[in-house]
This record gives structure tokens, C-alpha cells and sequence, in this order.
């Protein structure tokens, strides 16, 4: 865009002379007066016309960094059913949100560049901020996705310094060729995490479990740094499919991920292992209750597929656990180890002329240890106190996509169903207490729009 700005400058200065130079060759057509009318008129309306054209110009302070302006818009429906109560919600999504992106780079010499990056998303209207009483999700404007700045060997890597994903970011989604990463993969609460769990038979506000939502009993990935964090992280180059990427940073976070992806024969085959390293309070590995306030925790997570290119044909699988090493006490323990499974199928290719299709169906299983504490009065489940110790999430999907290559858009359509059991148990008799929910379900409708 500066080029076009230097380029609008440069016709400035030379369209004067020439349109002289054009008026003094054609003077013996025109009298002097329709001359000078003439070259007035033409030149005032392309000064106002250029003046225009540079004011919408995007500028960059300096010619030797360069700019550039992408980003995303990225809108979905949501028609949800929590088991009583059915409704259509209009939102951004928690899954690649909608942004803003600023980027640029500088050549240093043959071996080195340096360059940077700004993303900035909205923090209001998220799919996981909306709930059964509340369709807006309104928590703050923007907040800032990315800013870093990296510099770049061609044999050595790339150092980034910042805010921007964990280095085992990407680890539970290697050999995911499914082309779906706009409404499928491993986040459960990416549609539901911010609805509240509803109790068997029980409709209206009064069935609502007010103290738990779906993203409270969900583990989300553990082993892949899908988060942004305040980092430092090293990227190597790319070996024979092979790529390993290490972070450090916040209150002594660390993780690594290592990372394949190399097309053999008619296939393309991924893999891809994290492992991470957490002491930071902020972190998502340290849970949320009072009672989980480890010190450290450690999550590993790892990915593997495939896609046979003639066919479309794809399938992959994901998993991972968290280990936060806590002595909780029996009856009340859940258990150190939380764990996660995940796979999907389907087939991806180019059957018209506007881009490739796909459809896919897909399964997740994951516990999680909770090990919350109520008192009495203060839980949905009982008059008395109670513990909850921990969760059981499934879900089941479908999904069908059609990329639109000449808008860089796709459009899809997907549907998921999801069952929770909980394990509540009186904290004094340690006995079981009922605490039989509602399924959720979901249908989105979506388009994501690059430009």
C-alpha cells in the first residue's frame, strides 16, 4: 500500500507538465481562454481525486519494514436445545474468532529477517461467553490476540518474543487433514461452555444448575498450548516433515512440541506430541476450585492421521491427560490423572468448481477431576453440602463444509450432542447423591470470510 502512496506522489508531480505539454500541442484547436479553462479544470479535479485515493491509504512509518492488513470475519447460528428450553442465538465464534491482523517483515541480509505480528479480536459476542440467560456475551470490546516481534535464521529458526501461542500449540491437531478446523476439533466448549447444566425434568430458570456451566465439567486439551501467553518461544527449521518448537514464559510456564507432516505416496500422514510444563496461577492447567491450588501440574497431549489425496478419504485421532499430583483424601479423591479422546472421519476433496467440500463425523470422551466443595444450600444437586468430585463429558458430531476459493470463505453446517454424569457424593457419608442432567444439543450454521 506505501508503493501505491509513492506512486500516487510521483503522478502528482508529473501530470502537470505533461497536461501542459498535451495543451501547448493542441493549442492551434482551442482558443487561449479554452486552453487555460481547460488545464485548470482537469488538473483541480485529479489533485482532489489523488488527495482522495492517498487519505485511504494505509501508511507504514518506515520503507524498509513492510506492512500488511489481513484478517477474518468469521459469524455463526446457533439453534441449541438444552433439554427444555430451545432458542437461535447470532454470535462471533470461540473457534478461529473473527480479527483483525498486522504483519510485516524486513530483510536483513541473506540469512536473516525480522518481522512482526499484531492480532486483534472481539472479546464481546463469543459463542462460549452466551448461556440460557444471556444471548449478547458482552465482556469487555476487543482484547489483543497476538503482538510479537521474531527474528528469523533461514538455518538456524525463528525467536519470537511476546504474546502468542505455547510452543506444544498445534500438538493434539497434527494429521488433522480434514479441512474442518473452523467448527470441528477437540475444544468441547467452543458452542456450549458458557451454558449452565440443566437438571433431569426440571425446566425453567429453577432447573438451571447455576454454579456449573459446561466449560466447569469439560477438560479442553490438555498437551496442546492453544492459549496465548506473555512467551518467549523458539521454532526450528523444517527437517524431512519434522519441526520442534519450545516456550518458556509467564510465572515459569514451559512446554515443547514436536510436529510432523510430509506427504508420502498418495498420502498425506501428520503427527504431533506436547508436553507442558505449569506453575503459573493463570495457567489452564491448574483448575479453578480452592482445593486444586497445586504448585505444578504437567498435561501431555498428542495427534495422529491421515489423508489419502486421490479419495478425500481422511481420518484422525487425539489425545491427552493432566497430572496435577494432589493428595486428596478418600472418600472426596477423583483421581491425579485427567484424560481425553477424540477422533474424526470423513472425506475432503474438490468435487466443483468453487472449492473443496467436506464431511466428517466425530466422537470426544473426557473426564475431569473437579473436587469442589459446596455448602449447604449453595448446590443444585442437595439441600446439604456436597463434594463434586469430578465429570464425564461425551459428544458425538456430524458436519458437512464447502470452501468458496474466490471469496476465501468456507460455509458450513455441523451438529453435535453432548451427555454429562457427574460425581457428587455427601462429604461426610461419602454416599452417592443423584444428580442426573439434561443432554445438550447443538446445529450451527456458519461462514468464515478471509480478507
Amino acid at each position: 500500500m506505501a508503493s501505491i502512496s509513492r506512486e500516487l506522489r510521483l503522478l502528482r508531480r508529473a501530470m502537470p507538465a505533461s497536461l501542459m505539454a498535451i495543451l501547448a500541442l493542441s493549442a492551434g484547436l482551442a482558443s487561449p481562454a479554452a486552453a487555460a479553462d481547460l488545464g485548470d479544470s482537469c488538473c483541480a479535479d485529479l489533485e482532489e481525486r489523488i488527495a482522495e485515493l492517498e487519505a485511504t491509504t494505509a501508511r507504514k512509518g518506515n520503507r524498509k519494514v513492510s506492512l500488511k492488513v489481513s484478517g477474518q470475519v468469521h459469524r455463526v447460528l446457533t439453534f441449541w436445545d438444552d433439554g427444555h428450553e430451545r432458542n437461535v442465538y447470532e454470535s462471533d465464534t470461540s473457534t478461529w474468532s473473527s480479527r483483525f491482523r498486522f504483519s510485516g517483515a524486513a530483510r536483513i541480509n541473506d540469512e536473516w529477517d525480522a518481522g512482526y505480528r499484531i492480532e486483534i479480536a472481539p472479546a464481546d459476542g463469543l459463542s462460549t461467553n452466551l448461556n440460557q440467560l444471556d444471548d449478547d456475551g458482552f465482556r469487555g470490546g476487543l482484547r489483543l490476540a497476538r503482538n510479537y516481534y521474531y527474528i528469523n535464521n533461514k538455518r538456524l529458526g525463528r525467536i519470537s518474543v511476546g504474546l502468542l501461542h505455547e510452543g506444544n500449540d498445534g500438538a493434539t491437531g497434527g494429521g488433522d487433514f480434514s479441512g474442518s478446523d473452523s467448527q470441528a476439533g477437540s475444544g468441547v466448549g467452543d458452542m456450549n461452555g458458557g451454558f449452565f447444566l440443566r437438571r433431569a425434568g426440571v425446566g425453567g430458570v429453577a432447573g438451571l444448575v447455576s454454579e456449573l456451566t459446561w466449560a466447569d465439567v469439560t477438560i479442553e486439551s490438555p498437551g496442546d498450548g492453544a492459549s496465548e501467553r506473555n512467551i518467549v518461544r523458539y521454532d526450528s527449521p523444517t527437517f524431512e516433515g519434522f519441526k520442534l518448537a519450545w516456550s518458556w514464559g509467564e510465572d515459569d510456564d514451559w512446554t515443547v512440541g514436536l510436529f510432523f507432516e510430509k506427504e508420502i505416496g498418495d498420502f498425506e500422514v501428520g503427527a504431533s506430541v506436547g508436553y507442558g510444563n505449569y506453575r503459573s496461577p493463570v495457567s489452564e492447567c491448574r483448575q479453578r476450585s480452592a482445593l486444586r491450588s497445586a504448585k505444578e501440574c504437567t498435561a501431555v497431549g498428542g495427534s495422529l492421521g491421515f489423508r489419502h489425496v486421490p479419495t478425500g478419504l481422511h481420518a484422525n485421532y487425539s489425545t491427552g491427560y493432566l497430572d496435577d499430583d494432589l493428595p486428596t483424601p478418600a472418600p472426596l479423591r477423583f483421581g491425579d490423572e485427567q484424560t481425553w479422546h477424540y477422533t474424526k472421519a470423513g472425506i475432503y476433496r474438490q468435487f466443483f468448481s468453487l472449492g473443496h467440500s467436506g464431511l466428517f463425523g466425530e466422537y470426544y470422551r473426557g473426564s475431569k477431576a473437579i473436587e469442589e466443595l459446596y455448602a449447604a444450600g449453595t448446590s443444585s444437586f442437595a439441600p446439604g453440602a456436597t463434594f463434586l468430585r469430578g465429570s464425564m463429558v461425551e459428544f458425538y458430531g456430524i458436519g458437512a463444509f464447502q470452501d468458496i476459493d474466490a471469496a476465501s470463505a468456507q460455509i458450513y453446517l455441523s451438529y453435535r450432542n453432548f451427555d454429562v454424569d457427574l460425581d457428587v457424593v455427601d462429604p461426610v457419608a461419602g454416599t452417592n447423591i443423584d444428580a442426573a442432567l439434561e443432554r445438550f444439543q447443538a446445529i450451527v450454521m456458519g461462514m468464515r470470510l478471509e480478507f
